[in-house]
């Protein structure tokens, strides 16, 4: 967090803020130990989180940094990973930080993983189905290579709900498999997800994923377009 200045990736929180209705409903999927839906339901006194992160210690730290500043039931934690199929899965915990991913390889041109753990998983239309989690406004998704599965599990939910939707992309597979399931569910927009001091520069993937980079993408779907320039319009960039 030292390293951006007392935050973690302040662009993709600084995107979700200024892309999140006022009451909006926020998934905040990998949320590690809330730092995503911690500061912008803090910010936002109507705005409701539903948190999912599958590792036991970060869900832990989450849990308390929840109860410490009062966020519940605003922010409802889930320990439990989301996939396209409902049931349980191997967690590869990588050596080199506190990443995990459902796919194992994800991973390793950087390092070997230190462990695998066993792990619930739902699916995203299974809890809506049965009325654990609300429609949401916005999605920010960061998984480790798997984000695509967590949507395809989902599809109800999307098609419903058409939220925004903030992912990492690493490859130009990734970003392909993403792409193919927004497609089902929606008509959307791709855009560097640069936070509110920036103008919306539509992707150009090829332009932009290199071996070993990774960019921040904001996934807009048409219903929703007419909502963002105002909004970016009144982020004005000092300095």
């Amino acid at each position: 967090m030292k390293n951006w200045n007392d935050s973690w990736e302040h662009w993709v929180h600084d995107t979700c803020r200024w892309v999140m209705p006022d009451k909006g409903i926020f998934y905040d999927i990998g949320a590690n130990v809330g730092y995503m839906c911690i500061e912008l339901v803090h910010s936002m006194p109507l705005a409701t989180s539903f948190a999912f992160e599958a590792q036991a210690e970060l869900a832990k730290a989450l849990k308390i940094s929840i109860e410490t500043n009062n966020l519940s039931p605003r922010i409802r934690l889930f320990e439990a990973a989301l996939g396209d199929v409902q049931g349980s899965a191997e967690l590869a915990h990588f050596a080199h930080d506190g990443h995990a991913s459902l796919i194992s390889n994800e991973k390793l041109q950087y390092t070997k993983t230190k462990r695998a753990t066993s792990v619930t998983v739902y699916t995203i239309d299974d809890l809506a189905a049965n009325n654990l989690i609300l429609p949401p406004d916005l999605i920010k998704i960061d998984v480790e290579g798997s984000e695509a599965s967590v949507l395809n599990g989902g599809l109800d939910d999307l098609r419903n709900a058409k939220p925004n939707i903030a992912f990492e992309c690493s490859t130009l597979g990734h970003f392909g498999n993403v792409r193919e399931v927004l497609s089902t569910s929606g008509s959307y927009t791709f855009f560097h997800a640069l936070g509110s001091c920036r103008p919306l520069t539509k992707v150009d993937i090829k332009t932009f994923i290199q071996k070993g980079s990774k960019i921040d993408i904001l996934a807009v779907e048409k219903t929703r377009l007419d909502q963002l320039p105002a909004a970016f319009k009144e982020a004005l960039c000092k300095g």
